[in-house]
């Protein structure tokens, strides 16, 4: 069982780090405008619609176009969230009087995870061997479980914790 935890833990820890992709329904919303969200620096914001829209930062936070930074004008738009994009980053559409009529959010950027490194592959203690015969060799010094092992290990170890209750 501390195994099957440690297997788990390192597996969380290791997908906790990943930058997301947020996927956003850029449409004029039926209410006052669409619902503020939160990202992480490194996340993509993609923007996808239906029509005609665009996409543009608007530094003053509101509907003023002065200043604004054209993100895209084609479905399918993406953002890299950045450090200077803290504490907030306001998006809105600036075709006719979309930005007025809703088509504006904000996002709250946060600090992304510090990054973890990967546990060592875990290697046998030294073996030895009857004369005349050869010893098993330990993995490479200084190998690393790769982000798919980390998977791997997610579902192996949720499997087996599904299993016994």
């Amino acid at each position: 069982i501390a195994l099957l935890n440690a297997l788990l833990l390192i597996s969380l820890l290791a997908l906790s780090t990943q930058a997301a992709t947020i996927t956003v329904n850029w449409v004029i919303p039926p209410g006052p405008a669409l619902p503020s969200m939160t990202a992480s620096v490194g996340d993509t914001i993609v923007f996808n619609w239906i029509g005609i829209h665009n996409v543009f930062i608007h530094p003053s936070g509101d509907c003023t176009e002065t200043g604004a930074i054209s993100v895209g004008a084609t479905s399918g738009t993406s953002y890299t969230v950045t450090s200077s994009d803290m504490p907030s980053i306001v998006f809105a559409c600036d075709v006719g009087s979309h930005c007025e009529n809703g088509q504006i959010m904000t996002v709250a950027v946060t600090a992304a995870a510090a990054p973890v490194t990967p546990a060592p592959v875990l290697t046998s203690a030294p073996v030895t061997s009857p004369p005349g015969t050869s010893a098993p060799t330990a993995a490479p010094s200084g190998a690393s479980i790769t982000a798919a092992s980390h998977m791997l290990a997610l579902l192996v170890a949720s499997a087996l914790l599904v299993l016994l209750g």
